[in-house]
């Protein structure tokens, strides 16, 4: 399981890898690299610590563990955002930004993110797959008879018109 979790690691690196030469490389590449580091230290890839971690990474590591806590795996069911904000709290100054980790946690409290949480697009809810549950993406461009697909098994689905939105 650790070598695992050592080829899990390596997804920062290569995501800085890929991002060479793209014109926004200097805006995003340390966003991309550092975003599993920790305030503590204990994170990757280098073991920054506190405001050693570049600013925009450090913004993007706690939005980005609320989202992987709130949405659907296939080996998991998605966390209620009340209890992501309540793992992100747990974990401020350790492996959240304290700061801008306490910021977001008032702002989700707040209902900040109520618009968003389980949309693929503004008013339109993430649909549902019998087999995996609501994870099916379905976005204001597509139109009554496309083709949509689960990202978990790849069943398909037909986009129809639904009385409030687009729906599978």
């Amino acid at each position: 399981i650790e070598s695992e979790y050592e080829l899990v690691k390596e997804h920062a690196l290569v995501g800085a890898r890929l991002l060479q030469g793209h014109p926004l490389e200097a805006l995003l590449r340390d966003a991309i690299l550092h975003h599993h580091e920790h305030a503590d230290g204990s994170g990757y890839p280098a073991g920054l610590k506190g405001l050693e971690i570049p600013l925009a990474a450090r913004i993007i590591a706690i939005c980005d563990a609320f989202d992987a806590m709130t949405s659907q795996r296939p080996y998991r069911k998605a966390m209620p955002p009340a209890e992501a904000l309540t793992q992100i709290e747990r974990g401020l100054g350790r492996q959240f930004d304290a700061e801008f980790g306490a910021r977001f946690v008032s702002l989700g409290r707040a209902g900040g993110f109520d618009h968003i949480l389980g949309h693929s697009d503004i008013g339109i809810r993430v649909q549902t797959c019998p087999a995996c549950g609501p994870v099916v993406n379905v976005f204001r461009t597509h139109k009554p008879g496309d083709k949509v697909y689960c990202r978990l098994c790849a069943n398909e689905f037909t986009v129809t018109q639904a009385a409030q939105g687009v729906s599978v």
